[in-house]
């Protein structure tokens, strides 16, 4: 509450005035009240005090409201208080004998810095919200057309020996078709959220196995670890984690375009309760992980933003801005947390913290973890010639090259183009019909409606389920047991391949299969 002369100098403040904006009385009465708002709100608010206009229309302006941002004592124009104030109007005498009134303005404010807050959360929200619901269609769609690509380079891998002079040009294809691919998922895991396999691991494996990709074409950058011995085993999926060091160490390239020094670090440590609340996370045990670079650093007012989706510093054409942005939301979906600290021409150091697992089991290798073990056993169980396989994708070219795929391995493939036509050939040839391969965003009839139509037909029915999106709650529901699996586009003749015989060697009861 304050009040202001016919001046608009303040003639009275009382305490809460002082305590949210820093002001003592002493320093502040008397003085224009324009000198503590911010500049791009002093012509509104002296509009709104210094109103000119009828009695009648003035008396109206009395009660209303305007929002303003005023400084507090001693901040600089970057930390505001943002008040809501109401005005009133009333004259009084003196005192002296005189009659003469003295016209003043009382006004009345309310702190709503709060608000202002949950509103720039609020809009952050939504525009998160739209960034998911334009990275589904797009990540869809985006799938979609690198399956087609990929079928055809399978197909053409097919027909051509190793030593024809094409055959690692179809190499190179499908290495861009797994580039695009990761620039789709990366959109997904930050904006939906990623498919995660958490496993009891060592990071310092996947630290060690994310440098080995990282430094074949990074040949100026010097790598210097220091990974504790003993680490505690963290649950993580890895190959989501490999994608935040991978991410990092991009960024890290970056900032030093001629060359530089990384520094990466693990250790344990154990956060009491006074480190658990200044990191807004539970006390407990932890692994810290730190990746320093010797780089250009970034500037504060940038440090806030360099989490958010398609925030770039790199010049067009450069970047996505996606890693970072990625790396966040990969971290936080695994309870953890990720912080910056960098000062301009001084580098940038990004620590992440990871609860340790109560994992008893000794923790994997990324080896023990992506060694597959050999087929050729259960493929040997499998006589393709009396195979039957349907494939049901409403995308014609996806079909087509499923076929030839499926039929380059020998199967007998029925197609179907929407979930209707699947239900009703399957229902004519369920008896000789193996394995549904299904895609689960189709027109009509989708998959999962599909998928349930199917099993009323044959519980025991084996079913591949196929999207261009991540695996969904949806999906989890319909993975109840070993007669089905799942696969996500775009994948090759191997992939496909593998998860076939998988799952038509399998007994039909059992645990998901993911």
């Amino acid at each position: 509450f304050f009040m202001l002369d016919k001046n608009f100098h303040l003639t009275f403040v009382n305490k809460t005035f002082e305590t949210t904006l820093g002001y003592p009385s002493e320093i502040i009465l008397n003085k224009p009240v324009m000198d503590l708002v911010y500049e791009a709100d002093r012509e509104k608010l002296h509009f709104f005090l210094n109103d000119r206009r009828s009695k009648s229309s003035r008396r109206a302006n009395l009660g209303a409201e305007i929002r303003m941002e005023c400084r507090p004592c001693g901040s600089d124009d970057k930390k505001l208080v943002y008040l809501e104030v109401k005005k009133s109007s009333f004259s009084f005498h003196n005192g002296n004998g005189n009659d003469q009134n003295n016209p003043e303005l009382c006004i009345v404010g309310r702190d709503v810095s709060y608000r202002k807050e949950f509103e720039q959360q609020l809009i952050y929200s939504q525009k998160m919200e739209a960034v998911g619901v334009l990275a589904g269609g797009i990540a869809h769609n985006f799938n979609n057309l690198l399956m087609n690509i990929q079928g055809q380079a399978t197909i053409m891998k097919m027909e051509i020996d190793k030593n024809h002079p094409y055959y690692k040009k179809i190499n190179a294809i499908e290495r861009y078709i797994n580039r695009g691919a990761n620039i789709a998922r990366q959109l997904l895991n930050f904006a939906r959220g990623g498919d995660y396999n958490l496993k009891p691991i060592n990071m310092n494996y996947t630290i060690k196995d994310t440098l080995e990709l990282f430094s074949i074409s990074k040949k100026n950058i010097n790598i210097h670890l220091d990974l504790t011995k003993d680490l505690w085993p963290v649950a993580v999926d890895v190959s989501q984690m490999e994608q935040v060091f991978l991410n990092l160490l991009m960024n890290a390239h970056h900032a030093m375009p001629k060359g530089g020094d990384i520094f990466i670090k693990s250790e344990n440590i154990v956060l009491d309760n006074k480190q658990a609340d200044n990191l807004n996370c539970v006390c407990g045990n932890y692994i810290k992980l730190t990746v320093k670079d010797t780089g250009c650093g970034i500037e504060k007012n940038i440090q806030k933003k360099i989490f958010d989706p398609f925030f770039t510093t790199k010049e067009r054409n450069k970047g996505t801005g996606l890693g970072l942005a990625s790396a966040y939301g990969i971290i936080k979906k695994h309870h953890g947390k990720i912080l910056v600290s960098s000062e301009p021409d001084n580098g940038a150091i990004f620590t992440i913290y990871l609860y340790a697992s109560n994992n008893k089991t000794k923790p994997l290798s990324n080896e023990d973890i992506f060694r597959r073990d050999s087929l050729s056993a259960q493929r040997g169980q499998i006589n393709a010639e009396q195979t039957t396989i349907i494939v049901i994708d409403d995308d014609v070219e996806i079909l087509e090259q499923s076929t030839t795929m499926l039929k380059a391995m020998g199967f007998n493939v029925i197609t179907a183009d929407n979930g209707q036509d699947g239900i009703r050939k399957y229902l004519k040839d369920h008896n000789r019909i193996s394995l549904v391969v299904l895609d689960m965003v189709m027109p009509g009839l989708n998959g999962a409606e599909t998928f349930e139509y199917i099993k009323k037909i044959n519980p025991d029915s084996r079913v591949l389920i196929i999207t261009g999106y991540k695996k969904t709650k949806e999906i989890d529901l319909l993975l109840k047991d070993k007669t089905s699996a799942f696969l996500k586009k775009p994948y090759g003749i191997e992939q496909l391949s593998e998860k076939i015989t998988t799952l038509l060697t399998r007994e039909n009861r059992g645990e998901t299969q993911q």
